[in-house]
């Protein structure tokens, strides 16, 4: 994490409701507080929090991964999940758990693929210190022709794999482990055994169980402010507008993660009654706000506000203009390669 204290409490306290035991958490040059929230949470025993120091070529992210690779709690975990503090557990009921979740697996399994569903700003131009789960409800329609929308997190046994990955783990080379998608149904041989294929398009999975919402954007003053911060995993893309154009998609109501609202509550009452938490929550909420009113004093960033504000809600593309789109890509990267 960098820079997430407005809306890290929520995603702790959303998970623990959903059954994660324990979290293993990594903050890099984070100057909204957001390192002391998890020291707070430390100290209470519920995650282990580790500053991480960047070092060589490779992005913060994959660092951590390497780190986390090596951790013994990652060793003796039965099951983990590696997911960005934008991303939330979507259970279907009946399921109120993670371990319910499980029992309702084939098998055998060793990795479920949960498909991302992406949500929109939901019109939200203002930043407010309000639940992302309760304010965002307009997502990505199933099933369109945009690949964007298709990729997926991985919950997984670690022992049935080599090496940590921001969307899959890496398999070992001797053994073919067993994918399911996000409705317990297995995934094809090809799939598990092709560590690249980070999405799931064209695939026709389920979320029947689980599906994994994606809040990318929330309002467009959180956006300028996450754009300021930069991408874990990419140190060389600017988020711009054509990165919000590619996400924000308002057009279906989604609001299923609310079932799951009352039990998240409970626990962010729990975790704002640790000394200084609450405090420091406050204190981030704040901070992120003064950083768009300072953000905004720039004629470039007023310029790129503006445009957010305007451009209205992103539509999926037809399935002509996909096909076609992609054949220039495959074009475009064939002359590269001359």
């Amino acid at each position: 994490m960098r820079n997430e204290g407005p809306h890290c409490l929520e995603w702790i306290a959303h998970h623990l409701a959903a059954g994660v035991g324990h979290f293993l958490i990594y903050t890099n040059d984070c100057d909204d507080g957001t390192d002391l929230i998890m020291d707070a949470l430390q100290n209470a025993g519920l995650v282990t929090h580790i500053r991480q120091k960047p070092t060589g070529k490779r992005t913060v992210q994959w660092q951590a991964l390497k780190h986390a690779g090596d951790h013994p709690l990652v060793a003796d975990a039965d099951w983990v999940l590696i997911t960005d503090s934008d991303e939330f557990i979507n259970l279907r009921p009946p399921l109120a758990t993670l371990q319910d979740m499980i029992t309702r697996l084939p098998k055998g399994t060793d990795a479920v693929a949960m498909p991302w569903r992406l949500f929109g700003n939901a019109g939200q131009i203002e930043m407010r210190d309000a639940l992302t789960t309760e304010t965002f409800l307009r997502a990505a329609p199933l099933g369109n022709w945009l690949p964007t929308t298709h990729f997926f997190k991985s919950l997984f046994r670690p022992a049935a794999f080599r090496q940590l990955g921001v969307h899959r783990p890496k398999r070992n080379k001797d053994r073919v482990p067993n994918w399911v998608d996000g409705g317990g149904n297995p995934l094809p041989g090809w799939f598990a055994k092709k560590d690249a294929r980070i999405n799931l398009f064209g695939l026709g999975v389920s979320n029947a169980l689980v599906q994994l919402n994606h809040y990318s954007l929330r309002s467009a003053e959180s956006f300028m402010v996450k754009r300021a911060r930069g991408l874990p995993n990419r140190t060389d893309r600017e988020i711009g507008l054509g990165y919000w154009i590619e996400r924000n998609f308002n057009t279906v109501e989604d609001d299923s993660i609310l079932q799951m609202l009352p039990a998240t509550k409970a626990k962010l009452q729990e975790l704002m009654e640790i000394e200084s938490v609450s405090n420091l929550h406050e204190n981030a909420f704040l901070s992120h706000k003064s950083r768009f009113q300072k953000m905004i004093e720039d004629q470039d960033n007023i310029e790129l506000f503006w445009h957010l504000a305007i451009c209205g809600d992103s539509k999926p593309p037809a399935y002509e203009l996909y096909r076609t789109q992609i054949d220039r890509y495959l074009k475009a990267i064939q002359n590269d390669g001359k």
